[in-house]
């Protein structure tokens, strides 16, 4: 009877071990896609950082631009080699872009970023399967509303094509049925030798007519070029599985970025605002911005002249675009603040540096200005501040340079300068008379 009492005692214990362990698996967070025919439960543990707002400006050193926004650091090996990898992943915000920056070696394969806002949106996807561009058998826990993709042919980030942004514009019902995704407006910057991907998203496209403290989630994986095949993602930690093209690789964690600020300005805010970034392609870097277009031609013939004048400013810069083709000669800017200053010049003729027999009705108070060789390589660039009397016009004018950042592109034929407004104005409302030349 005792033998009975013990073997009946041995289960009661076996059997509370069972139910034990079902309760502790029970409270976990568990989400199941029988929509993907996936046969697993996928927990959520998503990583949480706070985003840091910086105007970035694209050089293709990803680590230099992106210093002090690294949100990831992926020490995990790729399932395809160091020759397919993502190594560090960075992201940052100003009012009008989200940034975004990847250290990473793709060969032969894509880069795929997907990002999920908070805005409650009925529009988004959880399954890429049988979306109408760059569909993979790739499933998420999250709904993805909007998804940069990029493709390299080549080893070692080279052959790069198809590089584009997408918002999911149908609905989240119809994430397994027919997903459609629009393109919109991206800046990318892609460099092979430095091994980054930098790319900037209007925060309008992200949040359309949302606002506030946002936050928004964020995953990259290298994917092949069909199926489920994936190499590796940032976050490493998903149920994937990797390097596995017979079924579905899911998507379960991402990196949560809180704490984004986005509080659009309204319709009958100066147009001149915006937040400007310098590619080299200023028609594109100041879309909407062009204040001045120049029918005439230059008394030098065709290879020395200015077409096209852009202007826009935002909290803390003034940005200028140049559409030019100089050689030999140099770009002129003269600026006036309006303010009533009794510092600047009416007459260049006896100035310091950059003399020239050239008067103004209005008096000047800052110009920049830069000397292109006959082979169109820029010297001399600078921008300047006129800390001498107006009344010394004529005798000794004296002008000091003053911090400003040029990015010249001979191939687009362009100049873009940015000048910080705490140079050129103090505080309050105010308006710039501007002259341009070629000299």
């Amino acid at each position: 009877m005792g033998v009975v009492n013990n073997k009946h005692k041995t289960k009661i214990k076996y059997l509370s071990l069972i139910i034990t362990a079902i309760t502790i698996i029970s409270s976990l967070y568990i989400i199941s896609n029988s929509d993907a025919n996936a046969t697993n439960s996928y927990s959520i543990n998503n990583i949480s950082v706070n985003a840091t707002e910086s105007n970035i400006t694209f050089t293709g050193n990803v680590g230099s631009d992106f210093n002090g926004h690294l949100i990831y650091n992926n020490i995990n090996s790729s399932a395809w080699g160091p020759e397919n990898n993502i190594s560090k992943l960075y992201l940052s915000y100003n009012s009008s872009y989200l940034f975004i920056g990847i250290q990473e070696i793709i060969s032969d394969n894509g880069l795929l970023v997907a990002l999920s806002n908070d805005t409650g949106s009925n529009d988004g996807t959880n399954n890429m399967t049988n979306l109408n561009t760059w569909a993979r058998s790739i499933i998420f826990s999250s709904t993805i509303n909007e998804f940069s993709a990029v493709w390299f042919n080549g080893n070692d980030n080279t052959q790069i094509s198809g590089n584009n942004s997408y918002i999911v514009t149908s609905k989240v019902s119809d994430s397994n049925i027919s997903p459609f995704a629009t393109q919109i407006k991206s800046i990318w910057d892609l460099n092979s030798s430095n091994d980054s991907v930098e790319i900037a998203i209007p925060l309008s496209d992200v949040y359309a007519n949302d606002s506030g403290i946002k936050t928004i989630g964020i995953a990259a994986l290298v994917i092949g070029g069909s199926s489920s095949w994936v190499g590796t993602a940032v976050p490493y930690n998903q149920n994937g599985p990797y390097s596995k093209g017979s079924t579905y690789f899911m998507v379960n964690n991402e990196i949560k970025v809180n704490n984004i600020k986005y509080f659009p300005r309204a319709s009958n805010e100066n147009p001149y605002y915006g937040n400007i970034i310098f590619t080299g392609n200023v028609s594109n870097d100041f879309a909407g911005h062009l204040i001045y277009y120049n029918f005439n031609a230059s008394k030098w013939g065709g290879t020395n002249n200015i077409s096209d004048l852009y202007f826009a400013y935002n909290s803390t810069n003034l940005f200028f675009g140049f559409r030019e083709d100089i050689l030999g000669n140099s770009l002129f800017l003269a600026l006036s603040n309006n303010t009533g200053s009794i510092f600047g010049t009416y007459n260049f003729t006896m100035m310091n540096v950059w003399s020239r027999n050239i008067t103004f009705v209005n008096p000047v108070n800052y110009f920049s200005a830069v000397y292109f060789s006959g082979s169109g390589q820029p010297q001399g660039n600078n921008s300047y501040i006129i800390n001498s009397n107006l009344n010394e016009s004529n005798t000794s004018p004296q002008a000091v340079p003053i911090k400003s950042e040029w990015d010249f592109n001979s191939a687009n034929m362009t100049a873009e300068l940015s000048i910080p407004l705490n140079q050129i104005l103090s505080t309050g409302v105010t308006s710039l008379n501007l002259s341009m030349a070629t000299l």
